[in-house]
């Protein structure tokens, strides 16, 4: 009995021991960090306590190489994050193990990047997603940003037949 008691704290204990070295990102949901870097369109390189990290904005993507506005969606993305505390919030974890998040600026995290982009024309929302409203009263702000931006005819809502950049990269020749 009590050879079986030892092994239940030690199970116990190695457990929590384990749970302890985890890395911050695998305890939580969000994460105070700074980016460091853009790799690419739209990956970004995010510096926290507990690691490095390799983020994609959740629910957009920017225009590619050789599209119109891609120059200034990539420079904007960079100077509204390189070198500037933020905050993650995951969305989730490909299969890949690529993490789609919701990066929010500011010391009380309250303006939305990829909003932001959608905002100015600078990026395209997904088809397949919507950010959940605060109150079911308010519109998801990612597809209000969209509308918006498509309305006023800002970024890449201001070419004649704007490519979305999914249908780019379908293309046989990239363009």
């Amino acid at each position: 009995m009590s050879i079986s008691k030892h092994w239940k704290g030690a199970i116990l204990l190695a457990s929590a021991g384990l749970l302890a070295c985890a890395a911050p990102l695998a305890m939580a949901k969000s994460l105070w960090g700074k980016v460091t870097g853009v790799k690419g369109q739209q990956v970004l390189s995010f510096e926290a306590e507990g690691g490095n990290y390799d983020l994609r904005l959740y629910g957009v993507e920017l225009p590619e190489p050789g599209q119109p506005f891609a120059l200034q969606a990539r420079a904007r993305l960079e100077a509204l994050t390189v070198g500037k505390q933020v905050r993650f919030r995951l969305q989730y974890r490909t299969q890949t193990g690529e993490l789609l998040v919701k990066l929010l600026l500011g010391e009380t995290a309250d303006t939305d990047v990829a909003v932001q982009l959608v905002r100015e024309g600078l990026a395209w929302k997904q088809p397949d997603v919507a950010y959940k409203p605060f109150s079911k009263t308010e519109p998801d702000i990612l597809t209000a940003a969209d509308a918006a931006a498509r309305q006023a005819g800002l970024g890449v809502w201001s070419q004649p037949s704007p490519v979305a950049p999914w249908d780019y990269r379908a293309r046989p020749s990239g363009k």
